[in-house]
């Protein structure tokens, strides 16, 4: 796979993963879970800005935030 194609899936799961837990599809504790993975996968391609957006929503989750903030997910092309 190439970085792209990495980033683009990192981006689809995350986006999924945040609306799951939004929708109370999975509980949050599941979401920080899966996010790090996604987090994991981001540092092998040593894309620091989806790094960032990933530990930045995994701590809105541990901090218990009602409301994921969808606006600064990054849009791919």
């Amino acid at each position: 796979m190439t970085r792209e194609q990495i980033t683009s899936f990192i981006v689809m799961e995350m986006n999924r993963t945040l609306k799951n837990v939004h929708d109370g599809v999975i509980p949050a504790k599941q979401g920080v879970g899966a996010l790090s993975t996604l987090g994991q996968l981001a540092a092998n391609i040593n894309d620091h800005e989806l790094m960032r957006q990933i530990i930045s929503q995994m701590n809105e989750m541990r901090n218990k935030v009602d409301s994921i903030s969808f606006e600064e997910l990054p849009q791919l092309h």
